[in-house]
């Protein structure tokens, strides 16, 4: 894994997180515990100067405050599991949106594939196996967010910063 990519999508992870739900992410190596909820996964794909992935693991409590922070529900009201995955994927897309020009350029252009929501755990751990090019441990609110980029083929002329 590169440690440059690795700081890039901390930085843009932790950034989104704040601006996007007011919910505050430090970088975390050491395996979090948080509630034991389930994690939860999104990802996204893109094509342009280079291809790949994003995917995003959190927990299901991390889902939960963000999901009411972006929406601005109040303590008690229902929120759906659409209204989460809505959520999920919009933070992810606005991720991989920042992080793309962090890290090929600001003058490369790339085409950006709907996030999906990855709902089968045996799906999402076949998803998040294989060596990510970049990973972040973030810990958010005491709860786990991982999230794992994941580059096609050699990418290692394209990237302004290898």
């Amino acid at each position: 894994m590169n440690d440059k990519i690795n700081e890039i999508l901390t930085r843009v992870a932790v950034e989104t997180f704040e601006g996007l739900a007011f919910m505050f992410g430090f970088p975390d190596d050491e395996e979090i515990g948080g509630s034991g909820d389930p994690m939860v996964v999104t990802q996204v794909c893109f094509r342009g100067p280079f291809s790949g992935r994003l995917a995003m693991a959190v927990s299901g409590q991390v889902a939960q405050e963000l999901t009411e922070n972006m929406l601005g529900i109040d303590d008690g009201e229902e929120i759906t599991s659409d209204d989460q995955v809505d959520a999920l994927r919009e933070t992810i897309n606005v991720i991989c949106g920042n992080l793309l020009p962090a890290i090929g350029g600001k003058e490369a252009v790339f085409d950006i594939d709907a996030p999906e929501a990855v709902t089968d755990d045996e799906i999402a751990e076949k998803d998040l196996s294989g060596e990510p090019t970049a990973a972040a441990k973030l810990s958010i609110e005491d709860e786990p967010c991982h999230l794992f980029l994941f580059l096609d083929g050699d990418i290692s002329e394209t990237l302004n910063l290898l």
